[in-house]
């Protein structure tokens, strides 16, 4: 008989999501959602987004 497959969960539903805020030179508004696994994986993260989305 052939052995039980341990389920595996997604990849998605294992982040969370933080939201990304603009300093307060570009007024500080929320900017977009990013996931990551861990806290730690979301320091120091370049994100790139277009100047018209911020402003």
């Amino acid at each position: 008989m052939a052995a039980p497959v341990a389920k595996k969960v997604e990849g998605w539903k294992a982040k969370k999501w933080y939201q990304l805020v603009a300093p307060k030179v570009l007024g500080g508004g929320d900017i977009a959602l990013i996931p990551a696994s861990d806290d730690e994986h979301i320091i120091n993260r370049i994100v790139k987004i277009p100047l018209k989305e911020v402003t």
